[in-house]
């Protein structure tokens, strides 16, 4: 004799359901929500729906060329709900001041550089890296640079 009698067939949609919704309902908040920017704002208060965080410095090379393609992208990435944050990791203020001064977005200067809060808390290991999160922020893409960025968005938001 059974342990359980069932008046309807249950297949392998009813568990995978079951499964679904309990894994929804046990969903952890993410860790990235209460991350400190070096001004001493969270990031949870930055991205109105959706974040693009990007990390470099004004004095690697790589991170110049992604400063340019930044550029071009930025009205594309702000027209699919994304608002960018660009923190540098520059050792010297004036640098940071000197080449982003002119940035349509928000930027900040991180003088705790590679030890700072931000980059070992996303273990940052090099730059340029841009990070996509959305409004609940849970990290939705690490991309190695602005183009790389801009294909994930133009694949994933239409």
């Amino acid at each position: 004799m059974p342990l359980f009698t069932f008046r309807f067939p249950l297949s392998i949609y009813h568990f995978l359901l079951f499964f679904v919704l309990s894994s929804a309902c046990n969903a952890q908040p993410s860790p990235h929500a209460d991350l400190t920017l070096p001004d001493g704002s969270l990031l949870r208060d930055k991205g109105k729906p959706n974040l693009i965080l990007a990390v470099g410095q004004s004095t690697c090379p790589a991170c110049q060329i992604d400063h340019f393609a930044l550029e071009r992208f930025y009205k594309r990435w702000a027209a699919k709900g994304f608002e960018v944050v660009y923190v540098s990791i520059d050792k010297e203020a004036e640098d940071f001041a000197a080449f982003y001064a002119e940035d349509p977005w928000e930027t900040q200067h991180d003088s705790l550089r590679w030890d700072g809060v931000l980059a070992t808390e996303l273990k940052l290991i090099g730059t340029p890296t841009l990070y996509a999160f959305d409004k609940n922020m849970n990290l939705l893409k690490e991309a190695e640079n602005a183009h790389q960025m801009h294909y994930w968005l133009v694949d994933n938001y239409k």
